[in-house]
């Protein structure tokens, strides 16, 4: 391959990467310009695109039409719209890919571990610029440009894999081998690290790797963590605290628990996003998570068990392909199980290492002419260029322009009522998405000011209903039942009195209710299912239940 191309690529890989890996939607929608970028220089020089007709490409599009049927049963269309989009840009992807040569392909595979060596090295220097520190490490680990420690530890992972099946090592392949082991410890992400261990000893096993060569390896990048320690102070112990009673485990089978449930109940799938925003009201334990951590069950909670069981026989199918080379079959591995246990695959980039993983042979091939091949890419050039748009002034907090581009963004919506607390945003809120506590709060209160106590009750309810263990709403439902019931008492409504004293003097055995229906797994965590009232709503309800009413 020419220098020239190989820059190009590598500044390619590189855009992608520090576009946080595609973790946002709108870093998405930019991946969505790059792929379509690509296939148009693809029919340019051959005049036509190949659609193969494999198990893989057969595979994405009935997940990609699953995302569309989640559309229409998600209660939130316009963030589930959104997913359709995601999944529309990795088919992009897999067809530049199935469109390119081997010689291409090995060359992305070849850059991939000297790009992320010289990243983690920038990282590690940026360290000690503390304007730029907070956007490299959280909680004391190395996050990179991943911004997410398990995540970052997986990828650089998947780098000293390929770099250790470099058929032609260089003198620096060992230097960039010490440097991705040191990244993976910095993380302190300990499943990676698990995961590390067992590549070592298969590759040992498999002689990828020379016992002697390996052994000063390791010296050296023990040696380097240790200075790096001294210097920077990283919780790397973490490592050694592995056991099956850890808050972070548990919390991931709480997860879980509470994920296949609602699979099981939505066998369609809930929408992109769909999980996060009903996570309040069918959640058996105290916490807030945006991904499920399994990208297997969050396949089948965005868009339904059928997108699941086609993503499982998708990647088993490729697994045991005699068609995939060893390098291939080991990064396919690694990612599968690591993505078994958290949120790899949300990330763009690293869902496409895992096509790039993916068996691309096909007996059937289909070709696409040039004239359709320009329509139809140029259609997807200007959806994601708008998206891109569309989104990116969400992310930069421009929410005016971002609205007005895409009115259905409940993510612009929730900054714009975070921002200005508007009750007619939070009326909008709750007709296009109606699972966010904070909009039935700000609605309630306008409604318990204006003296209608009859709404003001009914979304009251709503918002406790998702408000899952978030003391701060059950608080604030005291609050503006009290607001309620001054209201109902001067305007003589004695049955409107009774039902708003009722919601007040039994809150706290809703609340008792509430913390009864935590799972065993709530238990194991460190953020217990418990919902506190402040002393003073503790008193009022104390009071109210004084009141005694006669017939």
């Amino acid at each position: 391959m020419k220098n020239k191309e190989k820059c190009i690529i590598t500044l390619i890989c590189a855009v992608c990467l520090c576009l946080w890996g595609g973790i946002y939607d709108f870093t998405m929608a930019i991946y969505g310009c790059i792929f379509a970028i690509g296939i148009i220089i693809v029919i340019s020089q051959k005049r036509k695109i190949l659609l193969p007709a494999n198990i893989t490409g057969i595979g994405l599009v009935l997940i990609l039409v699953c995302s569309l049927i989640s559309v229409f049963i998600a209660k939130d269309h316009g963030i589930a719209f959104i997913g359709v989009l995601r999944c529309l840009v990795i088919v992009e992807f897999w067809l530049l890919w199935c469109n390119i040569s081997k010689q291409k392909r090995e060359s992305v595979w070849d850059i991939l571990p000297d790009l992320l060596a010289l990243i983690t090295l920038v990282s590690i220097m940026l360290y000690f610029i503390p304007a730029s520190r907070e956007y490299l490490y959280s909680a004391k680990r190395l996050g990179g440009v991943l911004q997410y420690s398990n995540t970052y530890a997986a990828l650089l992972l998947v780098g000293f894999i390929v770099l250790i099946y470099r058929e032609e090592k260089k003198k620096t392949d060992y230097m960039e081998g010490i440097i991705l082991i040191a990244g993976i410890l910095m993380t302190g992400s300990r499943s990676v690290f698990v995961l590390m261990l067992v590549s070592i000893c298969f590759l040992l096993l498999k002689k990828k790797i020379q016992l002697k060569y390996f052994g000063i390896g390791f010296t050296g990048a023990v040696a380097v963590l240790i200075i790096l320690q001294l210097l920077m102070n990283l919780d790397i112990t973490r490592l050694l605290k592995m056991t099956i009673n850890s808050s972070t485990l548990n919390g991931r089978i709480l997860y879980w628990y509470d994920g296949i449930r609602q699979l099981l109940k939505n066998p369609f799938g809930l929408g992109y996003m769909g999980y996060f925003f009903k996570q309040p009201e069918f959640q058996t334990g105290n916490y807030v998570t945006r991904y499920v951590h399994n990208d297997f069950l969050q396949m089948g909670l965005d868009n339904g068990i059928i997108s699941l069981i086609v993503f499982v026989v998708i990647v088993l199918g490729s697994a045991f392909s005699k068609n995939i080379c060893g390098r291939n079959r080991l990064v396919l591995i690694v990612l599968a199980l690591h993505s078994f246990f958290d949120f790899d695959l949300q990330y763009g980039f690293m869902l496409c290492i895992l096509l790039m993983t993916l068996d691309t042979e096909s007996k059937k091939v289909c070709e696409c002419k040039k004239a359709y091949g320009y329509g139809a890419v140029s259609v997807m050039m200007v959806i994601s260029v708008y998206f891109s748009l569309a989104l990116g002034f969400e992310y930069f907090g421009k929410t005016q322009v971002a609205l007005t581009l895409y009115p259905a963004d409940t993510f612009a919506l929730q900054d714009e009522l975070n921002e200005n607390g508007d009750a007619a945003v939070a009326e909008m809120i709750i007709e296009k998405n109606g699972m966010i506590a904070s909009a039935y709060e700000i609605v309630a209160s306008d409604e318990a000011d204006n003296g209608n106590y009859n709404a003001s009750m009914r979304h009251l309810d709503d918002m406790i209903k998702y408000a899952g263990y978030d003391g701060y709403y059950y608080n604030q439902a005291v609050f503006y039942y009290s607001k309620c019931l001054d209201t109902a008492v001067r305007s003589e409504d004695m049955e409107a009195t009774r039902d708003i004293l009722n919601k007040i003097t039994q809150m706290p055995q809703l609340i008792a209710q509430k913390e009864a229906d935590a799972s065993i797994f709530a238990q194991r965590i460190n953020d217990k299912p418990e919902i506190e009232l402040t002393d003073d709503i503790q008193n009022y309800i104390e009071k109210m239940s004084e009141i005694k009413f006669t017939d």
